[in-house]
């Protein structure tokens, strides 16, 4: 894992990214930010039996995963033991957001432990 000061973000993606089989897992943000993966506005975030785990960002939304308006989809991916101090322990979403077949556990923040949507109606949420 990494420790960030900062806007923090171990990855920032900007345009489109996929990942297979990926883990991510223990990156913490010491000031107000992003936790560990950062999809901007616009951009296009697909991520398929990944692991995000023990993330956490102190003052920021989304332990493992900040979207700030781009489009998110996560199939069979186990998020778990990540922390926001403020919205979204695991995720936060400002987009359009797909999580199917996901694992959320573990996870905490002052609002929505695990997911955070904004809007909601914009979030199709098949997990267990």
């Amino acid at each position: 894992g990494h420790q960030l000061d900062g806007l923090g973000a171990v990855i920032v993606n900007r345009q489109v990214l996929k990942a297979s089989g990926c883990a991510i897992i223990d990156n913490f943000v010491i000031n107000s930010g992003f936790g560990a993966i950062h999809n901007l506005r616009d951009a296009n975030l697909s991520l398929t039996r990944c692991t995000l785990a023990g993330n956490r960002t102190i003052h920021g939304s989304g332990g493992s995963l900040h979207d700030s308006g781009g489009i998110v989809v996560m199939r069979r991916c186990t998020l778990s033991g990540n922390t926001a101090g403020v919205e979204g322990g695991a995720v936060y979403c400002a987009g359009a957001a797909e999580f199917h077949e996901c694992t959320l556990s573990g996870n905490g923040a002052t609002t929505g432990g695990g997911i955070m949507a904004r809007p909601i109606s914009a979030t199709t949420l098949p997990v267990r």
